[in-house]
């Protein structure tokens, strides 16, 4: 009866623990969420305040930049709305997308001192560097790195 009992908690306790680690970090507000389950204005506020410790924007700039990404945000919802009809033309939309994106960061460039254009470029160099190092580590090369990856033969 005893092992009955044990063996019933053992079972619940360790169920009890793969249904708390499936809800980590998923899209809770709180970090390592996925971005496209907020909102445009938490996606929005995510990248203006991101901008405002790594760059010192003004009062004025972080509102600025904050309506800038706010409209980008709505821009990319609707794009990922026509993505997921039926027929969609994904290399087009796929295409608004990057020419959204380079609207906002033209636009937020605009607004930047010379000194937080130099940051802004060594965080773009570092997020750069992150996400090649992620390809690598998933074997994949960079798609638009603007060099003929090549094998040279080494196989380290």
């Amino acid at each position: 009866m005893k092992t009955k009992i044990l063996l019933t908690l053992a079972l619940c306790l360790s169920m009890m623990t793969v249904a708390f680690a499936q809800g980590k970090g998923k899209g809770n507000g709180k970090g390592n969420g996925n971005m496209k389950d907020r909102t445009a204005e938490e996606r929005a506020t995510a990248h203006t305040n991101h901008l405002e410790k790594k760059l010192g924007l003004s009062a004025d700039q972080k509102s600025q930049v904050y309506a800038i990404n706010l409209e980008a945000a709505k821009q990319q919802d609707e794009l990922r709305a026509q993505a997921k009809t039926a027929g969609a033309d994904k290399k087009a939309i796929a295409e608004k997308r990057k020419a959204v994106n380079k609207d906002r960061v033209s636009k937020i460039e605009a607004l930047l001192t010379g000194d937080q254009k130099t940051k802004w470029e060594a965080v773009k160099a570092a997020q750069k560097a992150r996400v090649e190092a992620r390809r690598k580590a998933k074997g994949k090369p960079m798609k638009n790195s603007g060099e003929e990856l090549e094998d040279d033969g080494d196989d380290d």
